[in-house]
């Protein structure tokens, strides 16, 4: 049996490689053109932020999305495989699949923060039970509510729907 090693050498500039992957950045979350809502004043980024926080004086408890989403270690796991999939690409030289990776990873993790609403590991406090009443007066309209599926910080899903990934340049 014959065994043959074969070497290719490789030029890379590897500055100039680190240097281009640092131009681009995967932001997680609700842009400004993504934030206004059809029911008022109050943005789609304002409410994010105000539940995320909570408000003792409106009694919120705080319902954290973004942060908690990615850094899930399941989630993390999905996302740093797409992450470095894309720096690989990047390393070889092949910006277009560099930028394909960077935005299946934004994909990935915006993903991650909208599946987090009704994910059981988000830890969120319930809805009172005032809260579950209101919303099944609101919602409801005669009909009989299955109060499984009222959750926290989903009415219209509008906000939800905002949460999305933005490529940009660093």
């Amino acid at each position: 049996m014959v065994t043959v090693q074969i070497q290719r050498k490789v030029n890379i500039d590897l500055d100039k490689v680190l240097a281009q992957l640092k131009k681009k950045a995967v932001y997680v979350g609700i842009p400004k053109e993504n934030s206004k809502r059809h029911d008022g004043e109050m943005t789609n980024a304002s409410l994010l932020m105000i539940h995320s926080k909570g408000s003792p004086l409106r009694h919120l408890p705080a319902r954290p999305v973004i942060e908690p989403a990615i850094e899930d270690e399941t989630n993390k796991a999905k996302i740093s495989r797409q992450l470095i999939a894309a720096a690989n690409k990047g390393l070889n030289g092949d910006q277009a699949g560099f930028v394909a990776g960077l935005n299946a990873a934004g994909l990935q993790a915006q993903n991650v923060c909208r599946e987090w609403f009704k994910n059981p590991k988000n830890g969120w406090e319930p809805l009172a039970p005032s809260t579950i009443q209101a919303k099944i007066r609101k919602y409801g309209k005669g009909k009989k509510v299955d109060t499984s599926s009222i959750v926290p910080l989903i009415d219209t899903g509008e906000m939800r729907k905002a949460i999305t990934y933005v490529l940009r340049d660093a």
